[in-house]
């Protein structure tokens, strides 16, 4: 069984899909980064009671550090992520648009400059060098699972079986 070509597809069509990429992206994009952030702090929580040997005491830790931060992490994170997310998803419904595959290298290219970015400059603020270590890398890894995990809803939603592979 053969599939349309998405390139030769009408026009409202691969504008809808481009839309509904961006949406992806929009929803899932700060949710994503908020959420790893929010792993990261759980384990600062958890790190000086594992470094004692307390693994229940670490995990509990854990455990509680992870849901109280994502209570405040999950709106600041749209607050402060969205414009990221559509930044990475148009680069990728661009791609989109031009090639008619949904790019891995597509979504992490602008995943990887908007966090270097943001982590540099935001780095800057924060007080001492271990924290900035840490902030800087949360950052990154956070922009990066971000745009993998936007890049595999997208092809998970939007591509068709025999569409090629990107």
């Amino acid at each position: 069984m053969t599939h349309a070509d998405p390139i030769a597809s009408p026009p409202l069509n691969r504008a809808l899909r481009a839309a509904g990429i961006l949406a992806v992206f929009a929803g899932l994009g700060p949710l994503t980064r908020a959420f790893v952030i929010c792993l990261g702090f759980g384990g600062i929580a958890a790190q000086t009671a594992f470094a004692s040997g307390d693994v229940a005491e670490a995990a509990r830790l854990f455990a509680g550090g992870t849901l109280v931060t994502l209570l405040f992490a999950i709106p600041l994170g749209y607050m402060l992520g969205l414009a990221p997310a559509l930044m990475t998803g148009a680069v990728v419904a661009g791609w989109d648009l031009r090639s008619g595959r949904i790019s891995l290298w597509a979504a992490l290219a602008p995943a990887v400059i908007i966090g270097v970015l943001s982590a540099y400059i935001t780095g800057q603020q924060v007080a001492s060098e271990h924290g900035t270590i840490f902030w800087r890398t949360a950052l990154i890894t956070a922009h990066l699972t971000a745009g993998m995990a936007g890049w595999a809803a997208a092809r998970a939603i939007f591509t068709r079986a025999g569409t090629p592979a990107a």
